[in-house]
């Protein structure tokens, strides 16, 4: 389990950072939809449990991995400001 979530989180950064990159501009937007689309997945689950297994992974969803790709998207888009940002 910890294994699982610590590769979820280092993957959440990465693809918060990667879907800021990608889009070019305003990386935490896009960031923040692919977190939301992750958050509300994982709420869907936790609603919607047939089977009433275990739920880490949704929380671990909602409460770590969403806020990480935010974390990402900010990363990314601090790159970019201090790439364009002039010095004259």
């Amino acid at each position: 389990m910890a294994l699982a979530i610590a590769c979820g989180a280092c993957i959440s950064l990465v693809a918060g950072f990667a879907a800021g990159w990608i889009a070019g501009q305003s990386p935490f937007g896009h960031a923040f939809a692919v977190a939301f689309i992750i958050a509300a997945g994982a709420v869907i689950s936790l609603i919607a449990r047939p089977s009433g297994g275990a739920i880490w992974p949704q929380i671990a969803s909602i409460l770590l991995f969403a806020p990480l790709i935010l974390l990402g998207g900010y990363l990314r888009g601090r790159i970019t400001a201090r790439g364009t940002r002039r010095t004259d």
